[in-house]
């Protein structure tokens, strides 16, 4: 099974829907979690007709009136069940219908401050509490690690890291091994302005880096 997750950025744009069918199918994914959809209340039913033939789909519009976390899996080949969204997260168990593998995952997209941010780690503190099972958290969540996660533009500084750092911390989570690309995210620009940061993460508490130890992460940008 391949979980994956995505920043589409406005998944109402034809050329953008083309694009992920083509994503889901070259990269076999069993389980996307589909971030900053943008996707309007009133369009919601229209786009989810555009995967639904293949594929469950999950959309969030009751949480954020313009989408942010999606959901679409292969319902022949695995199970999900949705058990808490909010504006930075989706939390889900899955089972896979093949095999024995089962987990929690948390599909993450964080918002753009620091001060905005402080919700989502009280919130993944908050499932730490209650989780029983192997738990893959993933996803965008806006903010570096370390110093060593931003290549030029303004350099990191101590408070954008201090949050992350003692949420991880505190939850327990470990990052999995990491392959592909070095930097989940790029401005595109020019050599001399181009800038480059480390954003999106996929960690396991230690159920699940202790099952699923020889799963790796696969970076691509």
């Amino acid at each position: 099974m391949i979980i994956s997750s995505w920043n589409i950025r406005r998944l109402n744009k034809p050329f953008n829907q083309k694009e992920l069918k083509a994503f889901l199918l070259k990269n076999n994914i069993t389980l996307l979690g589909c971030l900053e959809t943008k996707i309007k209340p009133r369009s919601v039913t229209k786009v989810r007709a555009k995967f639904s033939r293949d594929l469950k789909v999950y959309s969030d519009e009751a949480i954020n009136e313009r989408g942010k976390i999606w959901l679409l899996w292969k319902e022949q080949l695995v199970q999900v069940n949705v058990v808490i969204a909010s504006d930075q997260l989706v939390h889900c168990k899955v089972k896979d219908k093949s095999t024995q593998f089962t987990c929690d995952i948390t599909f993450v997209y964080g918002k753009k401050t620091i001060p905005e941010r402080r919700s989502l780690w009280d919130q993944l503190r908050q499932l730490q509490h209650i989780m029983q099972e192997a738990w893959l958290v993933i996803g965008n969540f806006n903010s570096v690690l370390s110093v060593d996660d931003r290549i030029n533009g303004k350099p990191v500084q101590q408070d954008e890291l201090v949050d992350f750092q003692r949420c991880i911390a505190d939850i327990g989570l470990g990052q999995l091994n990491r392959k592909g690309w070095q930097w989940s995210w790029c401005n595109k620009r020019d050599a001399d302005n181009i800038i480059y940061n480390n954003i999106d993460w996929a960690f396991g508490n230690a159920s699940w880096l202790t099952k699923y130890s020889s799963l790796e992460a696969t970076q691509t940008i």
